[in-house]
This record gives structure tokens, C-alpha cells and sequence, in this order.
């Protein structure tokens, strides 16, 4: 759509704020309750000394920090005391505006994050388009707008075909 053509046009002339993806400082994922999610940001916590931004559908932050917890622990991982302080739960929702984010936070988190790990989508199989379009079409395009506002990000992106088809030929 033409807002986002135009967040588009001011990025591809503005050079100042480019990420640097080997110091990465505040990184903002989607996805963490997650089969991938849970286990990037795993990796995350080991492999980076970042803060992990992780938007999570919660009623409250707590409620977001036990989803996260639990889906770790469903893959046999736990968190320790240090990389839980690492862990900025954010309640939200991939479907709606901002990302169920207010404006406030939303602004804050678009000038503090440098790369956006986005691996959330509703997975289903069976579900038509229309019903998997709000998470895994809108919920994209969301997090696209929240790339091209504030300062420059990196994505990392990850598609429920490519995680479930993987195979040693592609």
C-alpha cells in the first residue's frame, strides 16, 4: 500500500542508522512461544549478549515470561536467571495494529531495535487462506512497517514451508 511505498522510498535514500548485524544489541522477535521461535531465541541468549525484545500474546508481562518459559521447556530448555533479565516480554498480537502494541511503545521500539527475527504465523494445514491471512499476511505486513520506521533494522525471516520441508537439497 502507498504508506508503506513511501516508508520505502525515505529508507532507500536515508543511509544513516544501518545496522551493524555482527553487534546486535536489542533484538525484537516474533514467533518465540514457538516450535522455531523458542529455539532462536535460545540460540539468541547464547550466541549474542542482547536484549530480546519478544512479542507475545499475554494478558500480562509475567503471563508473557511463563508462555516463553514454557515453550522452552516443552524442547528441554530452560533459562537462566541472567538471560531471563535479557528477556523483554512484550504483549501483543501479530493480527492487529502496531502489532497490539501501543503507540508509545510501538515509537520506542522502533528506534531501539537493529534486527527483527520474525518466525510468527498461525500454521494450519488444513485452514483456508482466508483464515490464516490476519496472522501470516497482515501480521507480516505489520512488522514490515515496523522495519521501515524509526531506524534501520535487519529481518530475518521464516516461513512455516521452509522449517517443515527442509530437506539436504534446498
Amino acid at each position: 500500500d502507498k504508506a508503506i511505498h513511501d516508508l520505502i522510498q525515505k529508507h532507500q535514500t536515508d543511509s544513516a542508522d544501518s545496522a551493524n548485524p555482527g553487534n546486535l544489541q536489542n533484538v525484537f522477535l516474533t514467533g518465540t512461544t514457538g516450535f522455531l521461535g523458542a529455539r532462536l531465541l535460545k540460540e539468541l541468549l547464547n550466541k549474542t549478549n542482547a536484549t530480546m525484545h519478544c512479542l507475545v500474546r499475554a494478558s500480562s508481562l509475567q503471563a508473557a515470561l511463563t508462555r516463553i518459559e514454557h515453550a522452552l521447556s516443552i524442547h528441554g530448555m530452560t533459562l537462566s536467571d541472567d538471560e531471563k533479565k535479557r528477556i523483554e516480554p512484550i504483549m501483543g498480537d501479530l493480527t492487529a495494529k502496531n502489532l497490539g502494541m501501543s503507540d508509545d511503545q510501538w515509537l520506542k521500539l522502533t528506534q531501539t531495535a537493529d534486527t527483527v527475527f520474525h518466525s510468527a504465523a498461525t500454521v494450519n494445514m488444513i485452514k483456508d487462506y482466508y483464515e490464516l491471512r490476519p496472522a501470516n499476511v497482515f501480521g507480516t505486513r505489520e512488522v514490515v512497517r515496523f522495519l521501515l520506521e524509526g531506524k534501520r533494522k535487519h529481518l530475518h525471516y521464516a516461513s512455516t514451508l521452509s522449517v517443515f520441508v527442509a530437506t539436504t537439497n534446498n
